[in-house]
């Protein structure tokens, strides 16, 4: 085989790589987070609502996270008052996912009422295991609202008016009001996923999940014996 023919076959390759790349490229779908963070102390993570794009066709999204809480009583340490809700995620409702203590995860989710008014319907479930990671995926279709917990349908809504879809940027955790846990592995898609969709989903995150993790203990150690360290150094 001549130069000019190799040339013309690579260059084809490249090509068929190219197009083949941007045809299956879901742009509905981001990546929010692909690790694992503790959220405690000021630990706070900030997400463009640029990059959360809006359905191509109706009011249509779905959110999925794992989280997996520590074991910490009432009477330990907290950075603010803990009958105050922790949050997880907040982005106006779309959605907010909160920590109330000692173990009910709640997810809010957002619309406007008759008067244009923004209200929330909760989605409350009690978190019995703790020390265990669980995986909760959020499927917006129109007004119908399904909430999934490790590939289970558990709860399912028809809300009273079409979600509202927030522009504003999405928090993760809040500076002194996180609830002292892990969460990880958030996916954003701007459409609804299919049941088999979900599974494969958990799926292939569930496979990315550390078999060992720090403590609040040992977290809190970690940040003194850095702050130490970084003490000496600018001594």
């Amino acid at each position: 085989m001549d130069a000019k023919k190799i040339i013309f076959l690579v260059i084809a390759l490249i090509l068929f790589f190219v197009i083949y790349y941007f045809l299956n490229k879901d742009y509905g779908h981001y990546n929010i987070l692909n690790t694992h963070e503790y959220l405690y102390d000021e630990k706070q993570l900030n997400i463009s609502g640029d990059l959360l794009k809006e359905s191509f066709s109706g009011v249509k999204y779905t959110f999925s996270l794992w989280i997996k809480t520590d074991n910490i009583p009432l009477n330990a340490h907290w950075s603010n008052d803990t009958e105050i809700n922790k949050t997880i995620i907040q982005r106006e409702g779309s959605p907010n996912i909160m920590f109330i203590l000692p173990n009910t995860l709640r997810i809010e989710i957002s619309y406007k009422d008759k008067d244009g008014v923004l209200d929330y319907y909760n989605f409350d479930f009690e978190l019995y295991e703790s020390q265990v990671w669980n995986n909760f995926i959020i499927v917006v279709k129109n007004r119908k609202v399904d909430i999934y917990k490790n590939k289970l349908l558990v709860s399912s809504k028809l809300m009273d008016n079409i979600p509202w879809i927030s522009k504003k940027i999405l928090r993760i955790g809040e500076r002194n009001n996180n609830f002292n846990g892990y969460v990880g592995y958030i996916d954003y898609y701007n459409y609804d996923l299919s049941r088999e969709q979900i599974i494969e989903l958990y799926n292939k995150n569930y496979k990315k999940l550390p078999k060992f993790l720090k403590n609040y203990k040992q977290n809190l150690d970690d940040d003194k014996n850095e702050s130490n360290i970084i003490n000496l150094i600018n001594r």
